[in-house]
């Protein structure tokens, strides 16, 4: 697989936050910017690979939630949760992404 040519996904696995992504995002693009510690061979910025080629996961619970999604873009979260899809409408999760 190509970082920068692009792929579609088949399948995904949700095992931690979204919460991690907007430091990584930070940290990669400054490395790619600093062209004498970058040595990845990219010819774009993580940040852009990420738009292009990602999507994150988030839990509707997350407190981060809302300020990431303006960060990273709401069209780029994937929805998990823990909870069968009854028990998740139970509990509230419906408001809690309606208000985001």
């Amino acid at each position: 697989m190509n970082p920068q040519g692009g792929y579609r996904p088949r399948s995904f696995l949700k095992q931690s936050p979204g919460s991690w992504i907007a430091p990584w995002l930070d940290r990669m693009d400054r490395h790619f910017d600093d062209q004498g510690f970058n040595n990845s061979g990219l010819k774009m910025r993580p940040s852009g690979l990420f738009q292009r080629n990602c999507w994150i996961s988030f839990a509707p619970v997350e407190g981060s939630l809302s300020i990431l999604a303006g960060y990273i873009g709401s069209h780029k979260i994937m929805w998990a949760t823990d909870f069968r899809i009854r028990m998740a409408s139970s509990l509230g999760h419906k408001v809690i992404i309606s208000h985001l």
